[in-house]
């Protein structure tokens, strides 16, 4: 089944070619010199008051004001990041004893923990841990912490001239009387197809990560030990005997870096078109004059209808960007509506005549079009379409 809007289309190449044969068909019953108009002006009368003329231009369809919506701001995003963890070494309280495992050694409980809170189950890997008196040793832990900031969407507000080729069927009835200053009665037919295209970015959100790295540093006091220390690589046991210390840190110290950041990232790409064509009919009086034997004037301003047919398309796709797994796309939204809407107005026309001889006759024209704006749409997003424009028109004409 054909579309409406390639139908519409499709009346371009017969609106051609039907002006033709009015042309030729009029020429064919044509026995005078321009016995319509130029009568008026002073010519030799005519037996038929109408005359035809076509035209080709350039044509200001009108104005597209396009309001973009979103269907991304909708969506439910994953969460892409575990939630905050927090991970301890396992060195215990510092103020009660405890089995506390380091990267440069342990102190363990032993035997004689529970009477006196020492120990002989400790040993240390390197001498640069022995400070004077003291003895130190690190652990580390981790953390982590999830932020995802508030997503964002904006209206997509963008504006577009709709220009296009215009193809012009004109007649003309020639009055038995001047009424008013009206010479003449215009119908005019013209058709013209415009496109405009939008592409942008409403929607964003993102989520991160930071994990720290956590480092625990405790002292302890080696007493009497400090003059008989055993050298770096002693482990002592739990029964022991053996060179005993305090089970309880005498100092504590934690410290934390940023290690690494994981980012993640979600925006909507939307791309988005519309085709507008417009048959149009044009009724009015025509004003003219002459202004030597070879050119004349005319002016012309009545009503117009005019058939819309719309269409219009649009695509979303919403994506992600992470440090970890590079780009992907996570949904694409997809609509499209057509339509077909009437809409009325006026126009005004200022119109230059050459006569090429008897019968036929060259024209050039300046037209103006004023009408009401309607609204289209696709999915969540509207266009706004003014048809007041204007068009410049060259063409040829026969007297029949």
């Amino acid at each position: 089944m054909t579309h409406p809007h390639q139908a519409f289309r499709s009346l371009l190449p017969h609106f051609f070619l039907a002006s033709a044969v009015c042309g030729y068909a009029g020429e064919l019953s044509s026995n005078g010199f321009h016995k319509g108009r130029l009568a008026s002006l002073g010519s030799a009368p005519s037996s038929s008051p109408w005359s035809a003329s076509i035209g080709f231009g350039v044509k200001r369809l009108g104005s597209l004001d396009y309001r973009g919506g979103s269907q991304s701001n909708t969506s439910l995003l994953p969460s892409l990041f575990s939630n905050d963890t927090t991970i301890t070494p396992a060195i215990g309280e510092e103020s009660l004893p405890a089995d506390r495992q380091y990267q440069d050694g342990f102190v363990n409980q032993s035997a004689i923990t529970p009477n006196n809170q020492f120990t002989t189950f400790w040993g240390y890997n390197n001498d640069s841990q022995v400070n004077g008196n003291e003895i130190s040793f690190t652990a580390n832990g981790s953390r982590t912490a999830t932020q995802e900031l508030l997503s964002t969407s904006q209206e997509l507000d963008f504006s577009d001239d709709l220009y296009s080729a215009v193809g012009q069927l004109d007649f003309r009835y020639q009055l038995p009387s001047r009424t008013l200053g009206v010479s003449s009665l215009l119908i005019s037919f013209s058709l013209s197809s415009g496109d405009a295209g939008f592409r942008g970015s409403s929607f964003s959100g993102s989520q991160s990560q930071d994990t720290f790295v956590s480092t625990f540093t405790d002292t302890f006091a080696l007493g009497e030990v400090a003059l008989n220390l055993p050298p770096a690589g002693f482990q002592g046991t739990f029964a022991g005997p053996g060179p005993a210390i305090s089970n309880l840190p005498s100092n504590r110290t934690f410290t934390e870096s940023l290690a690494t950041t994981d980012n993640a990232t979600f925006s909507n790409s939307i791309s988005s078109s519309a085709d507008i064509g417009a048959l149009s009919i044009n009724l009015g009086p025509i004003f003219d004059g002459k202004i030597n034997d070879r050119f004349y004037w005319e002016f012309s301003t009545g009503v117009s209808v005019t058939l819309f047919d719309w269409e219009t398309q649009q695509r979303e796709e919403l994506n992600l960007n992470s440090s970890t797994g590079g780009n992907q796309r996570l949904a694409t939204f997809t609509d499209d509506d057509s339509g077909i809407d009437v809409g009325f107005g006026v126009y005004a026309r200022a119109s230059i005549f050459y006569a090429l001889n008897e019968q036929w006759f060259l024209n050039s024209q300046l037209q103006g079009d004023l009408g009401n704006s309607f609204n289209i749409g696709s999915g969540s997003s509207e266009y706004e379409f003014d048809p007041s424009g204007f068009s410049v028109t060259i063409g040829a004409g026969l007297r029949f």
